[in-house]
């Protein structure tokens, strides 16, 4: 596959090549939200962890953004269809591409779901539960998930799927064993 390519790889969905650069990053961010929570087992169990690598799609999308912020327009865009064909290969490797009914699921209960729209929190853990966790979190990587998805809730109309896969914390990853020095 990385010799050769696969159509699954590159070929890009139509709308990174029609949206503004802003807008291409919202839809990304929320493409790796709906498979970050689809490895947590929402919207039917989702008290299972999230899985660590897919988790990083998240905030590696976080730290391209940053780098993007010195990049020109074609190169942002440029990096965003990068990002999309790598963010596909990682969960066919890892953890194998989600049902299309359960994303599809996912995405309809989310798609306008937004927690500036409600007086009480619909679904899930309220923002200051989850902070109190990540704080109290031995596992680095989620007070990293959980800072991440607070600032894009606060950027993005406070979509509730921010909120939701910040409070869908990952386990230790297990790497096998380790080596002595």
């Amino acid at each position: 596959v990385l010799k050769e390519g696969h159509p699954v790889l590159s070929d890009l969905p139509v709308w990174l090549d029609k949206l503004r650069y802003e807008q291409s990053l919202e839809e990304l961010y929320k493409a790796a939200v709906q498979l970050y929570l689809s490895t947590a087992g929402y919207p039917c169990e989702p008290t299972q962890p999230g899985n660590f690598v897919v988790l990083h799609l998240i905030t590696s999308l976080w730290g391209l953004e940053n780098v993007c912020e010195h990049l020109g327009d074609e190169e942002k865009n440029t990096a965003l269809k990068e990002f999309w064909s790598g963010m596909l290969g990682i969960v066919l490797a890892s953890v194998g591409f989600p049902a299309r009914d359960a994303l599809m699921k996912i995405q309809d209960q989310l798609a306008d779901l937004h927690d500036a729209n409600c007086e009480l929190v619909p679904v899930g853990e309220s923002w200051d539960q989850i902070v109190t966790n990540a704080i109290a979190e031995e596992e680095e990587h989620n007070i990293k998930l959980a800072y991440v998805c607070r600032e894009l809730w606060m950027r993005y109309n406070k979509w509730t799927g921010f909120r939701l896969a910040a409070a869908c914390f990952t386990d230790f990853p297990d790497i096998g064993p380790g080596k002595d020095i």
